[in-house]
């Protein structure tokens, strides 16, 4: 719904304003934490012209760090289910006017 999305959006607006000013510290030291224990896997995985990982390249990194710190397999994040339906995808655009600048 409507709703859901707007809640989203303005819930990652917060997050992420609060990322980028430096006003979270625990969030700031489990990021801290995140990034380290995936650094690794980072390294390893080839990037593009950019230094970034290509989209499979995320969906490994997440989908082992994810694997490995809590035992879960989160389903889309395989290699074989890396194909998204579209039709149950909700527009946050916040997502990609922002998250690209903190990657």
């Amino acid at each position: 719904s409507k709703s859901w999305a707007d809640d989203l959006e303005r819930g990652l607006g917060a997050l992420l304003a609060s990322i980028s000013t430096g006003e979270d510290q625990a969030l700031l030291q489990q990021i801290g934490v995140i990034e380290a224990s995936i650094a690794r896997t980072f390294q390893a995985l080839p990037k593009n012209d950019l230094g970034r990982l290509p989209p499979a390249g995320v969906r490994h990194a997440v989908r082992t760090y994810f694997a490995r710190q809590h035992g879960w397999q989160i389903r889309g994040l395989e290699p074989i289910g890396a194909q998204v339906d579209v039709r149950h995808v909700q527009n946050v655009t916040i997502l990609q006017e922002r998250a690209p600048a903190l990657l």
